[in-house]
């Protein structure tokens, strides 16, 4: 709860470093109190519903309260495995989402152009009907050397190539239209740490490697831990793989009409394609927790389905014994059915409050709401997933379990 607490007042790579652990310590927490979870919380709120289903139900709810320990053992790996596979989904996609809005947010502007933008085309685009002002962008990485940044040492800034007035951010000093040549605009928090100010010149390794000189013209504010250091799209470009700025954008006060059929490979869009190719910095990150995820489905697959089996075919001198006291197959699997339905329920109802405990503080840090984002088919499939595991298993090894007549199960040594 306390790591919860406090990762929404921290910037992004924090947040998302801190998050983490918040999951992972619910789901240890759970899995500790399982039993108890299951006598206190669930059975005094299900008993009057699932009574009602019958006999089964009886039976059910007799059998959960009995044999909380052992009905634990199932719900801790769905606890464990939806919190540690929603959690690091939906913090890769939430974090994803806050850097596209970040970027995007800050740009003025209603039609975007992708591909290649060569010189010939931002000078037509610029020079049609209705547009009022134009902008190459081109998106690198970075570090500033000379004084060295000790901010930005294993991480790169971004960096953000501008040819025109699109930045829709506070200049606290100095100007944007100065940003020509080899120049360079710095956050106002980064030029007080390294004790630079307008006029003056520093050293920033651009992606090709290259160090190159530039004079600090413009102190520019942005997104609070998402700020990138501005330089002229042509200093920018030069030093990418292509050579050319990778999107242009374009303000038009009227519908805009323009073949590009004369430069191949460009296409035109609204302010949607902004996104288009933004490097967020979370791609490793974004891979280990998808690794995480597979793994969480691996567990969660192979820990569930060898714990209800177990629990499952332990439980034959029961069932032998409800089929002699009148219930027949049909009941006694319907009463797994219900048994598995609601420490599936549970399982997952527990691992989702666990992993809210990661999502929703990662979401008030990266987007300043607890909103998270990400598609919701994610979250459909993980609890089908489960549903999937834990039913076909309970059926199955309940039927393997009744397989031999009642008599011959009550002399069974298991049990």
């Amino acid at each position: 709860m306390a790591i919860a607490l406090s990762t929404p007042f921290m910037g992004p790579t924090n947040a998302a470093a801190i998050g983490g652990p918040a999951g992972l310590t619910g789901s240890i927490a759970v899995a500790i109190l399982a039993p108890l979870v299951i006598q206190r919380a669930l059975i005094p709120r299900i008993t009057r519903y699932v009574e009602n289903r019958g006999t089964s139900g009886v039976l059910a709810v007799i059998n959960l309260r009995v044999r909380a320990v052992q009905f634990g053992a199932i719900l801790v790996p769905i606890t464990i495995a939806t919190a540690i596979a929603v959690g690091n989904i939906y913090s890769q996609t939430t974090q994803q989402k806050a850097a596209e809005e970040a970027f995007t947010s800050n740009l003025s502007g209603d039609v975007v152009i992708t591909g290649g933008i060569p010189a010939s085309l931002t000078k037509a685009a610029s020079e049609q009907p209705g547009v009022t002002a134009s902008s190459e962008l081109v998106r690198s990485k970075g570090w500033i050397e000379e004084p060295y940044d000790t901010s930005h040492t294993s991480d790169a800034w971004p960096l953000l190539g501008l040819s025109g007035p699109i930045y829709k951010d506070k200049v606290t000093k100095g100007s944007l239209n100065d940003l020509t040549g080899n120049t360079i605009a710095l956050p106002p928090g980064t030029a007080k740490k390294l004790k630079v100010d307008v006029g003056s010149e520093i050293g920033v390794r651009l992606g090709d490697d290259a160090l190159v000189k530039v004079k600090v013209v413009a102190l520019a504010e942005g997104p609070s831990g998402y700020q990138s250091l501005l330089l002229p799209a042509q200093l920018l470009a030069a030093h990418t793989t292509t050579g050319l700025p990778s999107q242009l954008v374009l303000k038009t006060d009227e519908k805009l009409h323009l073949d590009l059929s004369k430069w191949p490979g460009t296409t035109m869009g609204g302010r949607e394609l902004l996104a288009d190719g933004l490097d967020t910095g979370l791609g490793v990150d974004a891979w280990i927790g998808y690794l995480l995820a597979a793994i969480a489905v691996a567990y969660t697959a192979i820990a569930s389905v060898n714990t209800i089996a177990v629990a499952v075919l332990d439980r034959r001198r029961e069932f032998g014994l409800q089929r002699l006291t009148g219930s027949t197959r049909r009941e006694v699997s319907r009463m797994l059915g219900l048994e598995g339905l609601l420490i599936a329920a549970l399982g997952l109802a527990s691992g989702l409050i666990t992993a809210a405990f990661t999502v929703l503080p990662i979401a008030v840090a990266t987007r300043g709401w607890p909103i998270p984002s990400g598609p919701v088919w994610v979250l459909v499939a993980w609890i089908a997933v489960v549903l999937l595991l834990v039913l076909p298993t309970t059926a199955i090894t309940g039927r393997i379990a009744m397989r031999a007549k009642p008599m011959d199960a009550l002399s069974s040594p298991v049990g």
